[in-house]
């Protein structure tokens, strides 16, 4: 489903705290969905990790509405796809036999669009992020299929609630801690050993270089396995933050910009 994002700091060698929001994606589809930014004292921002769950690989079972089981995935172990009618279908995920998100995906009228309302709760909190994502079609659904079928890339329009946009950064020396609203959060010693990751099954750890005054380069683990890169620099008005991502786990990279709280 969807969320994650990110903002900016002030000086690597202050104290600072930062709160931000949601980053704007400027291009390449989503991301899914963690965090990274800093060196600055004082703020808040909004939430990278696309709070969304990506399905890759392909999960394939039939849409007939019942759970299925799901193999390797942090996020959830059961999915489900159901048929309303020739334009809307329903997803749901479980972990544990409880449902961790949901989503109806609804064609428009010209079926070269669509629409996804999300509600996600996979984080461990149980908080919910929810949205809407908004896609444009890339590949026509195969003869006989349902109108929903084929190819999506995921637009700009994407909408996600605070909850999964908002992040905030706290610099102590060396230290940076990172928090967000739905439980997420570190503390992390720059240029220094990975740190534990807690409240994201899927990101288990974090390390951070500090790569200029106002530049810091995040890298994530789900365990031991590099699974994205963060690189954030943080404009010379101290506003916004612009973070280039690279989703290795899912092969995606994207840009995107936080505000300032």
């Amino acid at each position: 489903m969807t969320g994650d994002g990110r903002q900016h700091r002030g000086r690597p060698t202050q104290p600072c705290l930062i709160r931000t929001k949601a980053r704007t994606p400027l291009a390449a589809p989503r991301q899914h969905a963690q965090s990274s930014p800093r060196l600055h004292p004082t703020s808040q921002t909004r939430r990278r990790k696309p709070s969304r769950v990506p399905i890759k690989p392909a999960l394939k079972f039939p849409a007939d509405g019942a759970f299925h089981p799901i193999v390797g995935n942090p996020y959830y172990d059961e999915a489900s796809v159901a048929v309303v009618d020739a334009t809307t279908v329903k997803r749901a995920f479980r972990k544990s036999g409880k449902t961790v998100a949901e989503a109806t995906v609804t064609l428009a009228a010209d079926g070269q669009s669509s629409s996804s309302a999300f509600v996600d709760r996979t984080a461990p909190s149980g908080v919910e992020v929810t949205g809407t994502t908004v896609n444009a079609r890339v590949a026509p659904a195969p003869a006989g299929a349902h109108a929903l079928s084929g190819a999506w890339r995921e637009t700009t329009e994407t909408q996600v609630s605070d909850t999964g946009l908002v992040f905030t950064f706290a610099q102590d020396g060396k230290t940076m801690a990172f928090s967000t609203p739905t439980g997420i959060s570190y503390a992390a010693t720059i240029d220094g050993p990975p740190a534990t990751v807690t409240g994201d099954p899927g990101w288990t750890k974090v390390a951070l270089k500090q790569t200029g005054p106002t530049t810091l380069f995040e890298t994530d683990y789900e365990g031991d396995t590099p699974i994205g890169t963060y690189s954030m620099s943080v404009s010379p008005d101290g506003t916004t933050m612009t973070t280039a991502v690279n989703d290795l786990k899912h092969g995606k990279t994207s840009t995107m910009v936080a505000h300032r709280q």
